[in-house]
């Protein structure tokens, strides 16, 4: 899903967020098959009695001893069985938290959202250091093939609102759009950095976007400050990030765009 130029360049609010930089993923920790039914696992990796064991990370049923198991495995999508080389996938899956502020941002339909995975980042947000911005309850898993850019626009000229993309082509022309240093009066997005990992949406037999296996869809919905047609709405840009429908439709009942899947979340 592309940004209009429009989008690129939203009207200033007055509330600073100041918030810092995300922690990036560890790397998946490869196993090899010692045998025909056991698995043998770095002693580093796992220290689990007999019996089942699962996470946000990964998923394992089997008896388990200091380091090798017996039996198969699924993580994210992987299957070890009998006779087969794989890894266990030790990566920690983090939360992006969904945070929403309608008192900072009263013009704006519905307030403004923003998102974090990162602990520290979350703590400073939740102590009040960005403003009146309050978890929703949602949330959605980092984890996958590419990695999400992170921009943020300013207090003054703006925006005053954080965006986040997948899609290497949105990222790229928006990092090309940013001047340094960063003007005064002309608004424009600052790119912060990667935020997390994640999964790009791919193409179905009819075109639409659609998530591969193993994967939930999350969906943007715009806030519609600038409209397909028509003078710019009297609010600041923002975009909602959700794998709810029933939060896009809420979202759209009070006149905020449908864009559909904009990537595929770990489960």
């Amino acid at each position: 899903m592309q940004l209009t130029t429009q989008e690129r360049m939203f009207q200033p609010c007055l509330v600073r967020i100041a918030l810092f930089a995300t922690a990036m993923l560890a790397a998946p920790v490869f196993a090899t098959a010692s045998s025909s039914t056991n698995y043998a696992l770095p002693s580093s990796t796992l220290n689990a009695g007999v019996g089942d064991m699962a996470s946000a990370s990964y998923q394992m049923s089997s008896s388990l001893g200091d380091s090798t198991f017996t039996g198969a495995m699924t993580s994210s999508g992987y299957r070890l069985s009998s006779g087969f080389w794989g890894f266990v996938d030790t990566t920690v899956k983090q939360a992006v938290v969904e945070y929403r502020n309608t008192a900072d941002f009263p013009n704006s339909p519905g307030g403004h959202f923003f998102y974090s995975s990162d602990a520290a980042e979350q703590a400073a947000v939740d102590a009040g250091a960005a403003g009146a911005f309050l978890r929703t309850g949602r949330q959605f898993l980092t984890g996958g093939t590419s990695p999400v850019c992170r921009f943020y626009g300013s207090v003054t000229p703006g925006p005053n609102s954080h965006f986040f993309t997948v899609e290497v082509n949105e990222c790229n022309a928006l990092i090309a759009l940013q001047v340094s240093p960063t003007p005064t009066t002309v608004q424009q997005w600052n790119y912060e950095g990667l935020g997390y990992s994640t999964t790009p949406a791919v193409a179905a037999g009819n075109g639409a976007p659609s998530c591969p296996a193993h994967t939930s869809p999350v969906y943007r919905v715009y806030n519609n400050a600038f409209p397909l047609s028509g003078p710019k709405n009297p609010w600041d840009s923002n975009h909602r990030f959700t794998s709810q429908l029933s939060d896009i439709a809420a979202m759209v009942a009070i006149g905020w765009r449908d864009e559909g899947i904009v990537f595929c979340a770990a489960q």
